[in-house]
């Protein structure tokens, strides 16, 4: 037997080439066996995926826990390492002292501010929830008045009024009475939940402790396994793949905390100050809804928006015009200083990402999807330059601004990406 050019082959490479051909048949029947298996056994995929997430729930706790305490982590034991190296005689014993009580400051802090937050707020969250429960149904009728007289003197705009308000009595009474009411009884009826919560909050930090002590061994056998498994080239592309990808994540979501953090101290501040009802509660949720780029704090404004105008409607625009006020705060001042260039995303892909994220897979999308996008966004962007610059073209975007189906080529210009 000849291979393409002529050359005769050994008994060897004939049989090497069959059993490469053979091999490479078999993966892509394999692989089309795989693909019709998902696609017509995805119910059964699903349920197998969500009992494996369940099972594995203290274990990704951990993994979450450890993934933001990383940095604090770090930042204690580079600072503490000094200290311990010089103090003792060896070396490795200081190291180890050092990176022993950062884990140990880290844990700290967490529980002590996971504990402040629970023994602060979910009382008074829990008197709000019951609060308007119980409320609801006169602050609907006082607004109903305040609106009524206020549009008295023009029967258009009262009948108008009338209807709106009718229909949000309607959906306030089915829809929202009915949530609040689920969500006192939910919180009533909770004590199991909040038994396993505790359970896997016990183990994830058990498995976070284990994942700080010896993260550079875990990425060690993890790039072993990578070396081992596949060439060189592609090991090596794997990993600063990821790297490019924590890099992404870690950016955007710290900072993402630390940002709504701070804009939910800011709102208690401001509705505190302002006289507002329902303040933790109010705040808590503009805080938490601040994580959803764009989209968070209007989802967060709007209820928030609609509970205090149904106690006082004067004070339910003056909390919209502060929100309005502090989301422009956050969106020009507080945000970029925080997360910077983070996701190197124009505005339209992010909200592309967010409603193609939330779409899919809900306010987890909508929170993870951006940081995904962005690293997708980056390697596309990295393997288009390396593709124009093998065919010798530019590399700026500005240079095919003025491109058409005509003669010649994208001639160079000064432009960004």
């Amino acid at each position: 037997m000849k291979d393409g050019k002529g050359f005769k082959l050994g008994k060897k490479e004939v049989e090497g080439k069959y059993f490469y051909a053979g091999a490479t048949a078999f993966l892509v029947v394999a692989a089309l066996m795989l693909f019709f298996f998902f696609i017509f056994k995805i119910d059964v995929i699903g349920g197998f995926a969500a009992n494996l997430i369940k099972i594995l729930r203290p274990i990704l706790v951990g993994f979450v826990i450890a993934y933001l305490l990383m940095p604090i982590a770090k930042f204690l034991e580079k600072y503490t390492g000094h200290f311990f190296v010089e103090k003792c005689k060896l070396k490795k014993v200081g190291n180890k002292l050092a990176r022993g009580i950062s884990i140990a400051l880290s844990i700290i802090f967490f529980i002590i501010v996971i504990g402040a937050l629970i023994w602060l707020i979910a009382p008074q969250i829990v008197d709000s929830i019951v609060s308007l429960a119980k409320d609801l149904p006169q602050q609907i009728e006082s607004a109903v008045a305040w609106l009524t007289g206020l549009f008295s003197e023009n029967a258009y705009l009262e009948s108008m009024a009338s209807s709106l308000l009718e229909i949000g009595n309607d959906w306030v009474e089915q829809d929202m009475l009915g949530t609040v009411t689920s969500w006192a009884g939910q919180i009533a009826t909770g004590v199991v939940k909040t038994a396993y919560f505790l359970w896997d909050f016990f183990i994830g930090l058990i498995v976070t402790i284990y994942i700080l002590a010896s993260r550079e061994r875990f990425a060690a056998q993890f790039k072993k396994v990578l070396f081992a498994m596949l060439q060189a080239k592609t090991a090596k592309k794997i990993i600063y793949v990821i790297r490019k990808s924590n890099s992404v994540f870690s950016g955007f979501i710290n900072g993402k905390l630390l940002d709504s953090a701070i804009i939910g101290v800011m709102c208690f501040i401001g509705v505190s100050l302002l006289g507002m009802p329902y303040t933790v509660l109010v705040s808590v949720i503009v805080g938490v809804t601040n994580v959803i780029p764009v989209f968070g704090p209007y989802i967060g404004a709007v209820p928030c928006t609609i509970i205090i105008f149904l106690t006082d409607p004067m004070k339910g625009l003056y909390f919209l015009l502060f929100i309005i006020a502090l989301q422009a705060f956050d969106g020009n001042v507080l945000g970029p200083k925080i997360l910077g260039d983070s996701t190197g995303l124009s505005p339209f892909w992010v909200v592309f990402t967010i409603v193609l994220g939330g779409g899919l897979f809900g306010v987890t999308g909508m929170i993870i999807g951006v940081p995904t996008f962005a690293v997708i966004y980056y390697l596309f962007s990295e393997w288009v330059t390396k593709r124009l610059k093998a065919k010798d073209l530019p590399v700026s975007t500005d240079a095919y601004i003025n491109v058409t189906d005509g003669e010649g080529n994208p001639s160079e210009e000064k432009g960004t990406d």
